[in-house]
Parts: C-alpha cells; sequence; structure tokens
C-alpha cells in the first residue's frame, strides 16, 4: 500500500512510532529495502515507512486479522512467521513472550569499559522489537516468534548515557550460543562494541566467547 505524507505519518503514529522516533530513523539511516536503497529526502523515507509496515501488517501474519488502520495494541500482537505457517496468532502467544522477558531479564547486566558505562536491555514487547529492527535495518522486525517460543534469547546492547540509541544488537539460542552480536544493517560488532559484548557475555556465562561459542553461519537458515 502507498501512503502520501500526511497519511503515512497519521499511521506511523497509530503504531505508536513518535515523531521523534520517526526523526530518529530518519538521521540514523535511510535504508528502506531490502535492495538497501537511500531516500533523498524525509518526506520519501516516512512514505517508505508506513508503506513497509502496511504490508508487514497484511501479509506477513498467518491467520491475521490486523487491518492497515491497525491500533498500537493490535500491532503488539502482529507476528511474522517463518513461511507464515510455524504458530498461530493467539493471546496466548504474548503471554509466552512476556515469560521470556521475564526470564531473560536476569542477563540485563550492565558493562563498564573504559569510563563508558553501558546498559542491557531485553525487549518488553514485539514493538520493542520492531523498532529496534527498524532503526538498525536488521530483521528482528519479524523475529518476535523465536522469543515467545523460547529458541532465542534477544538483547540491546546501548551506552548508558545515550539509553535511547541503538548500539548493537545480540541474538541467543537456547543453550547460550551466539546466533548474531550485530550493529546496523546487519554488520558484525567491532572493536570496542566487541569488547563489551564479550565482557558481558563472560560476566552471563563465566568464560570470554570463542569460535565454539557463536552459530555457524551456514547454519542461521535452518534456524
Amino acid at each position: 500500500m502507498e501512503f502520501n505524507y500526511p497519511d503515512a505519518i497519521a499511521y506511523l503514529h497509530k503504531l505508536g512510532i513518535s515523531d521523534s522516533d520517526m526523526e530518529a530513523l530518519f538521521l540514523i539511516g535511510r535504508r528502506t529495502d531490502k535492495n538497501g536503497s537511500l531516500c533523498e529526502s524525509k518526506e520519501h523515507f516516512i512514505r517508505m515507512r508506513a508503506a513497509y509496515l502496511s504490508n508487514y501488517g497484511r501479509t506477513a501474519v498467518h491467520n491475521s486479522t490486523i487491518k492497515k488502520d491497525a491500533s498500537l495494541s493490535e500491532i503488539e500482537k502482529l507476528v511474522t512467521l517463518r513461511d507464515q505457517t510455524k504458530i498461530e496468532l493467539e493471546e496466548s502467544f504474548l503471554q509466552k513472550f512476556h515469560i521470556a522477558f521475564v526470564k531473560n531479564s536476569k542477563y540485563s547486566i550492565p558493562i563498564t569499559l573504559k569510563g563508558e558505562k553501558y546498559e542491557v536491555i531485553v525487549p518488553k514487547t514485539i514493538v520493542d522489537l520492531i523498532k529496534e529492527g527498524l532503526l538498525m535495518h536488521n530483521c528482528l522486525v519479524d523475529r518476535a516468534y523465536w522469543m515467545a517460543l523460547g529458541t532465542m534469547k534477544f538483547f540491546f546492547i546501548r551506552k548508558k548515557n545515550d539509553i535511547n540509541t541503538p548500539l548493537m544488537d545480540v541474538v541467543l539460542t537456547q543453550d547460550n550460543k551466539i546466533l548474531w552480536a550485530i550493529t546496523k544493517y546487519h554488520e558484525n560488532i567491532k572493536g570496542d562494541n566487541e569488547i563489551v559484548f564479550k565482557k558481558w557475555f563472560e560476566t552471563c556465562f563465566g568464560h570470554i566467547p570463542t569460535k565454539k561459542d557463536y552459530v555457524p553461519r551456514q547454519d542461521w537458515f535452518s534456524i
């Protein structure tokens, strides 16, 4: 579905995405499609975001009744399903998601490196994952079912003095293997970010991660 600019803004507001969220999305990065094309203007960017989420809500949910003008509460029930067949959309899904949030919150352990403090955040709602995926331009937007089913753990690592700006995302398997430790555009972490991540991992699981702690790339798409 295509939007004109005013309708796009109104639609994003209905999804709970504020004007400041839109501005942050535009400033942090303007890639809007799977081909990595760049928007030339904020207006184009907002229209593309609204179209993306509208299509996401209409086509990516198995047996969904979500409409293009869905409210925030309806969007929180939105789940993308691998091959659109893995799980039925139901109230119990949100309950499972919340259970996973509570369970994984024990790993929200702050880390300090070179005097800089970092916070580790567990997504509390599906909207948290959607927003993170949009800001970071990665596929967290459609991985909510992983967390609800308990197959994966999700963590956002951010600087404490800039807590609202995404920095890196971490996805672990149920047995604490590292699927992804990434920054924007699904780039692997490096430099101080990698040191912070490894320090956090060691604090949580008792050892510095080595190659054997990572899920091999060739196995990503079998998950």
